[in-house]
């Protein structure tokens, strides 16, 4: 059976079970040969025993089929009004759909032309014609088919409107981008409030019922049709389409959970019919599938929760499901306000701006703010403040208690006004539509902390503002500021006594500014009290415990304990699976948690898991992005474990990752030292040392300006920068910058395996300068603490230091 057949048979089935028993005899012979044994069949099934099986009776089928012309035959040639109908273009169970033309030599225009067939003219049909023709003359919108004219010929009503030379959505979908598709529903629910505003109500959205066509210039257009079924909210009016038997007209495929209910249609109907199509066009299906029993199909549509769109097209971003499973929500009231609500939240989606239908974590709305920046440039200051503050408020207005509501909507309120105001008093405000992330930073670096002081009296406030621009600052490299307003957050939740999901957020904050101080003692410390606070706060399997649980992860390699790796490993192993169990493979969320795993295997040496995390990671985040920091994250990645193997495709990769970081954050970002740091070591290893050089100086530039003098990364680097100028016989170059590398890690406690590489550098570099005296103690220290063959080179460079 071909998809328009079983559309036409489903469209029809669906008028049938909601006329009244003793109308569904002349309604089945009504219809096109063609269309009636299968609704018949289907409607038999449904009923047990089917119309057409009980036995004839007064005005039954039989005596009906007997009386009347059961097929009167397209309409092809003939005239209706003033029109000739050309072809039939559609059929459902009141009528047909031609395309037409105006013949009267008035004017000259193609319409799509729907009248009643013969047999169909029951109370029901005629009503919801009529209904169809009064709705379609309310409304004006280059998305909605026009009603052009009407009238009766031979007892039949028919109305003219738009012809249409379009697709259905779904198929015009197949070929575009998901970008592209997100914009083609847009317009559809911008259709769909005009109707709204209109006091109309189509509560029958499904892919037939939308057709894409070019503009003049070449854009695609979704064009809205069918309002046969629609309803008007209007009091006045005494329509009402329910049948005798109490039962409404709908698509059960595409019925919302109240109109399987057999209540009332509203706005938030079409909401659950747009979250339907928005659906299919991005998977290709739909939440709930057909099924043979009807009843199964009702309590799916009931009671099941419609899986995440990922989970059918893997690597959609996690916005997307959000925003999908908010419109699909079984409650009226939990949906999208209204289909422009919808609409607005898709745009957030398209200008990378956090979407209104999430109360936001820390790391979505930190990975929301850099996305912004892949252009390079913000539109105005304002963007930013408004895309930060109204997660706070939408996720006020979801709240299900209404007095925390109120409270939660005027605190983020306070924090809107407050941003507002900071970046009102810009000196280049004039110039705000060419402000890019360097002014953004400068804004949050001069008057954060002013920000956070005048919110003294409202001391709650005051640290989720400081929180929020302890994140951001992170972000953006602005490390010794986010740690103090990290540390203020948490003090202020300590003071007030405070136990909250906000008390995770501010330790988590704090947790991250340790970490890029290269604290990471006390950086466990803070992420290990987000995740009790994480548990606490939320229900098992919440994304928000995963996203902890990966935080806490992160740390661990770095920390000087023996069981840390192994615990890494299995907090990773944790929250990948904690994410495949939410939103199935493919996600985002699930990417990210294979990128990170394949970091943990990677540093237990155990590259070939490693390497097959990140692939996985690469896959996902490629298809779902693009060009994008996180695509870049986990090539730098990839790049490192292929030097490591000696993969000469190790450079390309780590060049893509550099351009992707320079793109997006310009040339002076962490990510991009990072980058720079992995280049340098892979183009040393494959001699090509000046470029190697100039690489690590470039990495080191980044870090001095952006580290305290005494991270571990300032280290990393002149122990490189000191090895690669060892290799190219220029010791006395590289001796300073040895020093001042071990000199950096004498500062910490302990003595660990990077101590131990800069002493054994600093050692084989005096001893190539004749300095044996000076060599020995630096070998002899570094020894114990070496490995394979750094262990074996140190031990050759003591023996000869003593020799």
């Amino acid at each position: 059976m071909d998809p328009a057949h079983w559309n036409a048979v489903k469209d029809g089935l669906a008028d049938a079970l909601h006329l009244p028993p003793d109308e569904r005899p002349a309604f089945l012979a009504s219809l096109p040969p063609s269309l009636r044994s299968d609704v018949a069949a289907l409607l038999a099934a449904e009923d047990g025993t089917g119309v057409l099986e009980r036995p004839p009776a007064a005005g039954g089928v039989s005596d009906f089929l007997d009386q009347v012309d059961l097929d009167a035959g397209p309409l092809e040639g003939s005239r209706v009004g003033p029109y000739r109908l050309q072809e039939r273009i559609g059929q459902g169970g009141m009528g047909d759909v031609y395309r037409a033309r105006r013949d009267d030599g008035l004017f000259d225009r193609e319409v799509a032309l729907k009248v009643v067939r013969a047999g169909a003219r029951t109370d029901a049909v005629l009503g919801r014609f009529a209904a169809e023709r009064q709705i379609l003359g309310r409304l004006r919108h280059p998305g909605i088919a026009r009603l052009l004219d009407a009238g009766v010929e031979d007892e039949r009503p028919w109305i003219a409107m738009d012809y249409v030379a379009g697709e259905p959505i779904t198929e015009v979908a197949k070929a575009l981008s998901i970008r592209d598709r997100v914009r083609l529903v847009i317009g559809v629910a911008e259709a769909v409030h005009t109707a709204h505003q209109s006091l109309v109500v189509h509560r029958d959205l499904k892919p037939s019922n939308v057709l894409v066509t070019r503009t003049p210039s070449g854009d695609l257009r979704p064009v809205l049709l069918d309002f046969g079924i629609a309803k008007i909210l209007d009091p006045t009016t005494d329509l009402d389409l329910t049948s005798a038997d109490g039962r409404r007209p709908m698509t059960l495929s595409y019925a919302a959970p109240e109109q399987v209910r057999g209540e009332p249609p509203t706005t938030a109907t079409d909401v659950y019919g747009l979250g339907l199509l928005l659906y299919e066009v991005l998977t290709g299906t739909r939440p709930f599938p057909d099924r043979e029993d009807r009843h199964a199909l009702e309590t799916s549509i009931l009671h099941d929760a419609p899986p995440a769109p990922s989970s059918a097209r893997p690597g959609l971003s996690r916005d997307l499901d959000t925003i999908c499973l908010t419109a699909l929500r079984k409650a009226p009231t939990e949906r999208y306000a209204s289909a422009e609500a919808l609409a607005a939240d898709l745009q957030r989606f398209l200008s990378d701006e956090p979407i209104a239908a999430r109360a936001p974590s820390r790391a979505y709305r930190a990975r929301k703010f850099i996305a912004r920046h892949r252009a390079g440039v913000l539109a105005t200051a304002a963007v930013v403040v408004l895309g930060i503050a109204l997660t706070a408020i939408y996720a006020a207005s979801l709240a299900r208690e209404r007095d925390r509501a109120r409270t939660e909507a005027e605190t983020a309120a306070q924090v809107t006004d407050l941003l507002m105001e900071m970046f009102d008093r810009d000196p280049f405000a004039a110039e705000a539509d060419r402000l890019d992330s360097m002014t953004v930073r400068t804004f949050l670096v001069q008057r954060g902390a002013s920000a956070v002081d005048s919110l003294a009296p409202r001391p709650e406030l005051q640290a989720r503002l400081a929180t929020l621009l302890s994140h951001l600052l992170g972000q953006l490299g602005e490390y010794d500021r986010a740690f103090d307003l990290g540390e203020r957050a948490v003090s202020l939740h300590d003071s007030l006594g405070l136990a909250t999901e906000h008390t995770g957020d501010a330790h988590s904050a704090l947790a991250n500014a340790y970490y890029f101080r290269g604290a990471y003692a006390e950086a466990e410390t803070h992420y290990r009290r987000a995740l009790a606070l994480a548990e606490a706060t939320h229900r098992p399997g919440d994304p928000d415990i995963a996203e902890a649980v990966n935080n806490l992860a992160f740390v661990l390699p770095d920390v000087d304990r023996p069981d840390a790796l192994a615990e890494a490993i299995e907090l990773g192993e944790r929250a990948l699976a904690m994410n495949l169990r939410a939103f199935g493979n493919g996600h985002l969320d699930v990417a990210q948690a294979h990128n990170n795993l394949g970091a943990y295997y990677y540093t237990a040496d155990r590259p070939d898991e490693a390497a097959e995390q990140y692939a996985k990671a690469l896959t996902i985040r490629q298809e779902a992005l693009g060009r994008h920091p996180l695509v870049a994250n986990t090539q730098s990645n990839l790049a490192n474990l292929l030097h490591d193997r000696g993969d000469p495709e190790a450079i390309p990769l780590f060049d893509s990752a550099l351009s992707i970081y320079r793109e997006s954050f310009g040339d002076d970002h962490p990510s991009v030292a990072t980058t720079l740091f992995g280049r340098g070591e892979a183009l040393q290893d494959a001699g090509r040392l000046r470029e190697a050089e100039e690489s690590l100086l470039a990495a080191h530039a980044i870090d001095r300006a952006t580290l305290p003098p005494e991270h571990p990364y300032i280290a990393d680097g002149l122990v490189a920068i000191g090895q690669v100028r060892m290799k190219a016989r220029r010791f006395e170059d590289a001796e300073p910058a040895l020093r001042e590398a071990v000199g950096i890690h004498r500062q910490r406690d302990g003595y660990d395996a990077d101590r131990a590489t800069a002493e054994a550098a600093l050692g084989a570099c005096l001893l190539e300068l004749d300095r044996r005296a000076e060599a020995v103690p630096y070998l002899r220290a570094a020894l114990p603490h070496l490995e394979g063959d750094a262990a074996r080179l140190a031990r050759d460079h003591l023996a000869r230091a003593t020799a």
